[in-house]
């Protein structure tokens, strides 16, 4: 079994089906399968897509595999691909550098409200002792 390619009635190539090893040539498939003169609506093509090729077409009258697109519309997706990642990587960087910038700033609110904590506790320690203190000396809150 390999796989053969299947292009529409314009040649574009489609999807590659599964066929027996021994398959060439050129089949076409009709909209009414059991009338010949109805029309093509795709073909089975015995020749392997070469690499390379961005739109593969199968030109049916000189019976060989051609790009279907043309070299503008190949240059424009040559530019999209070059500057989209660039694109999104830059986004991508300036997003990380914002959440780097956010948590940095979390973790410097956290270790002040650490610090805010500690000086209570000390604040109520102080107290707790002042008021033990005075306790102390008025003879034991009697």
């Amino acid at each position: 079994m390999k796989a053969v390619p299947k292009v529409d009635a314009n040649g574009l190539y489609i999807e590659d089906v599964i066929q027996d090893d021994t398959f060439s040539g050129i089949v076409p498939f009709y909209t009414d399968p059991t009338d010949t003169e109805s029309s093509v609506v795709s073909y089975l093509i015995g020749t392997a897509v070469p690499s390379g090729l961005y739109q593969p077409k199968w030109d049916l009258d000189n019976e060989q595999w051609v790009e279907g697109l043309t070299q503008a519309e190949i240059d424009g997706l040559k530019e999209l691909s070059n500057s989209q990642p660039t694109t999104n990587l830059t986004q991508m960087q300036q997003e990380l550098t914002n959440t780097q910038l956010a948590l940095a700033d979390t973790f410097e609110q956290l270790a002040t409200s650490q610090q805010e904590t500690t000086n209570l506790q000390l604040a109520v320690a102080d107290l707790y002792e002042q008021l033990t203190s005075v306790t102390s000396a008025q003879g034991g809150g009697k």
